[in-house]
């Protein structure tokens, strides 16, 4: 298997690559939803075609269907301890709540329990289980359509010696590739809490190169994040080391994708997430809106005011 380490469009740009067949290229059509890809990328016509199509051949080249099923991270454990990552839980519209301590993780040690080659292929099985089992059982759940995640970065423990690296900054760059191109407009809401002054002094050139829809989904906090978080994310589902009530003594996935009775009571709605058609043909409201998710003047889902 290839790792990936280009992107999206670097590959559109090489149209002699072979056309998919045109029924392969519209179950990719369905899978991304084209109005994500295209609004991502801010293409359309053929750019965005030739995106889809380059899209679809990343996933035949890193076997992406076949890394769902069969793919086994058996490091995960060792890897969580340098690089503590999990969802837990649900915030108050029912998407799921992903959480990374990034000021905890140590790249160097996480190294020498897998590789980047390993690592990549479970970060791209777990953007497929997002997107195939964990919307579709929070869809259920929540009794609406649900295709975004609120996400908390912690910096709580960010050193300049230890997380300013080339190493790191491969690794980062990586795997933001792969969300930014292949597992676009996932994104709800995010909060960055626990920021030191060195990294609000980075933010705010960082900024400076987003684009004004993705700044309206982050929020700069330091230290008094809480009252932040619990405007968007119930206390009961709040992590306790985050302030919150919910008891988190292992940094291991929780969700609605591990009831039973959701997952049996959904058949539907869960074969409509595995064929990537969620939010297509769900059958549900689509109330992961831009219009309902009301938080103070703006809308959480895209426009959480960035500091």
């Amino acid at each position: 298997m290839v790792l990936c380490t280009g992107g999206l469009h670097q590959a559109c740009g090489i149209q002699q690559r072979s056309i998919l067949t045109s029924h392969h290229a519209q179950a990719v059509l369905v899978q991304c939803q084209l109005c994500k890809h295209c609004s991502a990328s801010s293409c359309g016509g053929m750019a965005c075609t030739y995106c889809l199509q380059a899209m679809a051949f990343w996933r035949d080249e890193q076997q992406v269907d076949q890394l769902l099923s069969r793919y086994q991270f058996r490091e995960l454990p060792e890897v969580r301890k340098h690089y503590p990552h999990f969802y837990h839980k649900t915030d108050r519209w029912g998407r799921p709540l992903y959480i990374e301590l990034l000021g905890k993780t140590d790249v160097d040690a996480l190294m020498k329990v897998t590789t980047m080659e390993r690592f990549v292929q479970y970060h791209i099985q777990q953007c497929e289980s997002f997107r195939k089992v964990k919307l579709p059982a929070c869809s259920a759940a929540a009794g609406r359509t649900i295709l975004t995640t609120t996400i908390i970065l912690d910096l709580a423990g960010l050193s300049p010696t230890r997380h300013f690296t080339l190493t790191v900054k491969r690794f980062l760059e990586t795997v933001s590739l792969i969300d930014q191109d292949y597992f676009p407009e996932h994104l709800g809401c995010m909060f960055i809490i626990n920021t030191p002054l060195l990294f609000r002094s980075f933010w705010s050139v960082v900024k400076g190169f987003l684009d004004e829809r993705t700044l309206a989904k982050i929020k700069v906090l330091g230290s008094s994040y809480k009252p932040e978080l619990l405007e968007v994310i119930p206390v009961e589902n709040l992590p306790n080391f985050l302030g919150g009530t919910s008891v988190c003594t292992e940094l291991i996935d929780v969700g609605p994708w591990q009831d039973a009775t959701i997952v049996a009571g959904s058949p539907a709605l869960l074969k409509a997430g595995a064929a990537g058609q969620l939010g297509v043909n769900a059958g549900l409201p689509q109330s992961d809106s831009f219009e309902e998710l009301n938080h103070r003047s703006g809308m959480i889902g895209t426009s959480v005011e960035a500091a």
